[in-house]
């Protein structure tokens, strides 16, 4: 089983109010990759002297923009990764948890350490899809960390 990342407590929280506190909002909508492959749909690296914290992440398909019930996505696996390593419990992740444009209705407070790469992944996996389009968001802060 590889390495898995769990880090939902944030003893830091506090700082999310303080004066160097900055945004992160990333998002894509792409086609549908190839069956066996693997498509980034966003991502943020942190610099070296900052940390941050994930606050949301949310899902689109084509398919589930028109019939809004149509969350299984056995076709594809949803990812969260943090440098490089999975992000549980989002390891393999088949339908969509957080619909895009529903707002933050399911907040995270996910600590990302100083100089974090995090990364949201679709893997195309096989099986007949109508999706055509899918998409992915993360949001969140990061702050100056003086470690």
């Amino acid at each position: 089983m590889p390495d898995v990342l769990t880090n939902f407590a944030d003893p830091r929280a506090s700082r999310m109010h303080a004066p160097d506190t900055r945004h992160f909002d990333e998002s894509s909508i792409i086609a549908l990759p190839p069956v066996g492959e693997t498509a980034l749909l966003a991502s943020v690296q942190l610099e070296s002297r900052f940390a941050g914290q994930l606050e949301h992440f949310s899902q689109f398909t084509d398919v589930q923009a028109r019939e809004p019930e149509r969350v299984e996505t056995p076709e594809l696996q949803w990812l969260l990764r943090v440098n490089g390593r999975p992000l549980a419990p989002y390891i393999d992740v088949r339908l969509i948890l957080n619909p895009w444009g529903f707002g933050n209705c399911f907040a995270l407070q996910l600590k990302l350490d100083r100089g974090s790469r995090l990364e949201f992944l679709v893997r195309r996996l096989p099986g007949p899809t109508t999706v055509t389009r899918l998409g992915g968001r993360l949001a969140g802060r990061l702050w100056f960390d003086q470690g």
